[in-house]
This record gives C-alpha cells, structure tokens and sequence, in this order.
C-alpha cells in the first residue's frame, strides 16, 4: 500500500472516529457532565493515541520479529535482534559474547577477525551477519572445546604467540588452510596466511603450521628450537597429533 494513502487513511478515519469538531467544542459533541471542553479534548487525545499505537504497535512488533536473525556458531542456533547489515564480528563479540575473535582494522585486510564460515575463512569484521543464517559459523571458541586441534597444539608446544592478540585469527586462518591442504607447502602457507602478526611472529606460525601437518619441518625455521627434533619441540601434547587430526 502506498505509504502517504495509509496516512491519509489514518488521519481520515481517526478524525472519523474522534468526531474532532465535537472535541474542539463545535457540532454536536459537549463536554462531558461535570467537565470542561478541555476535559473533551484530552479525552479525544488518549482515543486518538489508543488509536494509533493499535495500527502501529503490531507493525512494529512484526517488523521487530522480520529483523531478528538466525545463526548458527559452534554448533548452536542463535536469534540475534539486530540490523541486517552488522558486522558479524560485533553480533559474535557483543551480543553473543564471544570475544576471542578481535577487531583489528575493520576493512578486512589484517585478519584478527577471521572466523570460519561453512569450514572457509572470513573477515567477520566487514562481513554482514544477515549474510551468515543458514550457515555454519564457528569461533576460536569452538574450533576445539579443549583446544587439542593440532594446529592449537602447534602453536602451544613452538610459543607462537607474542601478544597474542591477532592469534585467534592466524590459527583458524592455519586450521582452514590444513582442511583443504593437510600437508602444505611453504609456498602454499604464504598464499594462505595473509594475516598481520604486528609482532612479527611469522616464521613462528609457518614452523607450527608444517608441525601440525606432520610434514617434518615445523622446527627448523624456528631459531629459538632451532636443532630439536619435532618430537623434543612438541613434548607430550604433540604425540597426540594425528588422533586429534582423525
């Protein structure tokens, strides 16, 4: 329906309903006994609001209802009300409360947002949350309920991280890589990992990416391990790897 008929409509049938020429003291409204015409007019206010907010309080609770999205992360469905195009990364921080994923720069190029979208990296902070229902969605939170993915063990057993605060991003972006690539090439890991690490911990995260591949050079660029065997550098927790991986 066109919007300026619907509001002549309203203001024709509230008229109507109000009889306006009464409450303003003319045809044959009067005031009510023992009241003043002012009285008349007040009540003739509240009909008119009781009126109003009748047509347009279901519209507003239907358009409310039509803006609440549908997500799912890590493996459980979310109804989110906010508008379609906030970033994903702001519904995952404030109103779902995952803060693992990081604001880093807002126009997708340093990766501290990445997530994964249907098992694929994405820079959650430009990217629409209405682009994400019927999706699945999963943070550092839920790559591994007791961070045993082998590319978390990597990280852990080589100390990657020096801040630590664009490292959820560079493992899931790693974790994506080893999903469509489980043995990776050094040439594969800089096509992969474009993220910014402001620390420089980069030849950190290429050892940890080829130790959770298995592929036998994940020390060896590491100058501070430098001369152990992947088995010395990864202690217990990395024997487990490839059950991990399986």
């Amino acid at each position: 329906m066109d919007i300026g008929f619907l509001a002549i409509k309203i203001v024709v049938v509230g008229i109507h309903r109000l009889n306006w020429g009464a409450a303003i003291g003319g045809g044959a409204g009067h005031a009510p006994q023992g009241g003043t015409s002012g009285d008349l007019l007040l009540t003739a206010v509240k009909e008119w609001l009781k009126f109003i907010s009748g047509y347009f309080l279901p519209v507003s609770i239907s358009l409310r209802k039509l803006r609440m999205l549908s997500l799912n992360v890590n493996g459980r469905d979310h109804r989110v009300d906010v508008e379609p195009e906030m970033p994903l990364l702001w519904v995952l921080r404030e109103q779902l409360g995952m803060t693992g994923t990081k604001f880093g720069c807002g126009i997708a190029q340093c990766g501290a947002c990445t997530v994964h979208l249907d098992g694929q990296p994405v820079r959650s902070c430009s990217y629409p949350a209405s682009a994400a229902q019927g999706r699945k969605v999963v943070t550092i939170e839920g790559l591994s309920p007791t961070s045993s993915h082998p590319v978390q063990m990597a990280w852990k057993a080589l100390d990657v991280p020096q801040c630590g605060y664009c490292q959820s991003g560079q493992i899931l972006a790693a974790a994506a890589l080893l999903e469509a690539k489980p043995k990776p090439t050094d040439a594969d890991i800089d096509e992969a990992m474009t993220n910014i690490c402001r620390c420089g911990t980069y030849q950190r995260v290429r050892a940890a990416i080829h130790l959770a591949a298995g592929t036998g050079k994940g020390v060896g660029s590491v100058i501070h391990l430098a001369g152990l065997s992947p088995d010395r550098a990864c202690g217990a927790g990395c024997s487990n790897m490839e059950g991990a991986k399986a």
